[in-house]
C-alpha cells in the first residue's frame, strides 16, 4: 500500500450526463468515513490492472491516469468497452457475485485503489447515501448498455465508429487540447474492436474522418474535434434516416 496517496484530494465530481456507463466513487472519502481501507498501487503502460478472474473479492478504483476496459463474452473476442480516467471503478461483477470476463489494462502510467467488495457492500448497508449513489450508478450503466444495444442494430458502420468514438471521449479519460478537441488513449484496433467492425472498415472510415479534419491520428492516440464530430455525427445520421 502506498499510504501517502491516501490524503491527496481527487476531482468525485459526477460523470456528465451523456458519459451515463462510467461510474465514479469517492473511495477517498469513504476510506475516511468507515472501514474500507484501499490498497494502492502504480501501474505501468500496458501492465494488467485489474482481471475479474482473478480480483479475489477486490474492485478497482483509478487514482491516476488512463485505463482501457476490455470485456469478452462466450465465443467472442475481448473488446474495449471504456476509456476510464480518476475515480472511474470497475468491479460491477465481483458486487454482483457472477464469474466476470472483464480485464484492465493501463494506456498510461496509474495509481490504482483495490477495495474490498464486502466492506464496500458493508459501508452502503449502513449509509444511505453511499447506497443511493451506487444503485444510482448501476442504473446508468443499464440505461446505457440498453442505448448502444439498441444504437448498434440501427447504425451503419460509419455512425457507429463516430458513436465509438464520442462514447468513449466522454467516460473521464480524454485528455483537452485545445478548444473542443480531445486525445483518446487508444488506437485503430481499440476502435475497431469496440464497435465489432473488421479494422480495414474502421481504418478506411477513421481516415474519411481524418482528411475531413474531424479527427487526427497519432500512435496509441486519437485526437478529435467533438464539436465538430458531433456536427458531422447528425448530418450522416439525418442522410441515413432520409
Amino acid at each position: 500500500m502506498v499510504s501517502t496517496l491516501e490524503s491527496e484530494t481527487v476531482n468525485t465530481e459526477s460523470s456528465s450526463t451523456t458519459g451515463l456507463d462510467c461510474p465514479k466513487l469517492n473511495v477517498f472519502k469513504l476510506a475516511a468515513d468507515s472501514h474500507i481501507e484501499p490498497e494502492f498501487r502504480r501501474v505501468a503502460p500496458g501492465e494488467v490492472a485489474w482481471d475479474s478472474k482473478s480480483a479475489a473479492g477486490k474492485i478497482l478504483v483509478i487514482k491516476e491516469g488512463v485505463l482501457r476496459v476490455y470485456h469478452s463474452a462466450a465465443g467472442a473476442r475481448e473488446r474495449l468497452s471504456h476509456l476510464l480516467g480518476p475515480s472511474h471503478w470497475v468491479g460491477v461483477d465481483v458486487i454482483a457475485g457472477v464469474p466476470g470476463k472483464t480485464r484492465v489494462v493501463a494506456a498510461t502510467a496509474a495509481v490504482v485503489a483495490l477495495v474490498d467488495a464486502s466492506q464496500l457492500i458493508k459501508s452502503a448497508s449502513s449509509d444511505t447515501t453511499v447506497a443511493s449513489e451506487m444503485i444510482r450508478q448501476l442504473a446508468r450503466q443499464l440505461v446505457s448498455a440498453r442505448d448502444q444495444i439498441t444504437e448498434s442494430q440501427n447504425m451503419d458502420c460509419t455512425s457507429r465508429v463516430i458513436h465509438a468514438l464520442l462514447r468513449l471521449a466522454e467516460c473521464g479519460a480524454a485528455s483537452p487540447v485545445g478548444t473542443g478537441n480531445v486525445t483518446l488513449h487508444l488506437t485503430q484496433q481499440d476502435v475497431a474492436d469496440s464497435v465489432g467492425i473488421a479494422r480495414e472498415t474502421v481504418n478506411a472510415i477513421l481516415q474519411k474522418l481524418s482528411e475531413l479534419n474531424l479527427i487526427q491520428k497519432q500512435r496509441g492516440r486519437i485526437t478529435i474535434d467533438e464539436p465538430a464530430l458531433r456536427k458531422w455525427l447528425d448530418h450522416v445520421d439525418r442522410a441515413a434516416n432520409n
